[in-house]
């Protein structure tokens, strides 16, 4: 959908853009919420920590703050996957999440999420990777319901993408893209379910 050429072509911005520590690499696997629909409030659980214990929630953690330094208006991105397994196929949402800085927020703008829901999705063989087990391959649309960014911002209306998955055998997961390799994101596994979190990174809102 694009990613790879969003990161790339705004990574050859000013410096003074992304002054913000947080555009470099920092995001954390491990939470202290949990994913699972049976919370932890109804059952007394330990909510999971690391994937070992369980799908660790992607949303947690994340720091909405990165770009806040920014000399323009920006957000603060990150791309999240929820994903089901089931046999050979694959379900679920991928979605964009964007942290407004106050520049930004001056000029309108606000926190908001774009959710795409596939439609069809497979599980297969790796593409490029040789150390992955497996690879994910999805056809999404923009899922109106629960999206909340306003209409100039829900791009690309539709995509398909394809995805290497390195399972590390600890329950955590490495997300890659298939075509040139690049790490996209990392989460968690179980039977059933498959999730992943990408770093964050600073979006114009030019």
């Amino acid at each position: 959908m694009g990613y790879e050429a969003l990161a790339v072509r705004f990574s050859y911005l000013p410096l003074l853009l992304l002054t913000s520590p947080a555009c470099e690499r920092g995001f954390v696997v491990d939470s202290d919420d949990t994913a699972d629909d049976t919370a932890a409030d109804d059952t007394g659980d330990t909510d999971p920590e690391t994937c070992a214990d369980g799908i660790v929630d992607p949303w947690a953690d994340l720091d909405a703050t990165q770009c806040d330094e920014a000399i323009v208006s920006a957000a603060t991105a990150y791309y999240i996957g929820e994903f089901t397994l089931s046999g050979d196929t694959v379900g679920g949402t991928e979605y964009q999440v964007l942290f407004a800085n106050p520049l930004w927020e001056d000029a309108g703008g606000a926190d908001c999420i774009i959710a795409w829901a596939v439609q069809s999705g497979t599980r297969g063989d790796p593409v490029t990777c040789s150390h992955c087990e497996f690879s994910v391959t999805i056809n999404a649309t923009v899922d109106a319901g629960e999206t909340t960014c306003p209409p100039e911002l829900q791009t690309p209306g539709s995509f398909s993408a394809t995805y290497d998955v390195e399972d590390t055998g600890t329950g955590e997961v490495i997300f890659y893209f298939s075509g040139s390799g690049n790490e996209l994101g990392r989460g968690c596994t179980n039977s059933s379910r498959i999730t992943y979190v990408s770093e964050g990174w600073c979006k114009p809102m030019l």
